[in-house]
């Protein structure tokens, strides 16, 4: 693991590339605009995933934290 890439960072890139999959998979046809448009889309929706994942767990963990002392 690359201690210089964000969560994020690498979220993006791995959402990306599973959306050219599934653009690959599901739609075949699809020009090399298509496939971009859908890796674009799965990109951000896997980065807003991760991100809440991510916020949710920090905030659970701080009040965890916070409880314990």
């Amino acid at each position: 693991m690359n201690k210089f890439v964000s969560p994020t960072t690498g979220a993006t890139i791995s959402s990306a590339q599973f959306g050219i999959l599934l653009a690959l998979i599901f739609v075949p046809d699809a020009t090399i605009w298509g496939r971009a448009i859908f890796a674009f889309i799965s990109a951000i929706l896997g980065t807003w995933i991760l991100s809440g994942l991510y916020s949710e767990y920090s905030i659970r963990t701080l009040s965890w934290f916070r409880l314990s002392e």
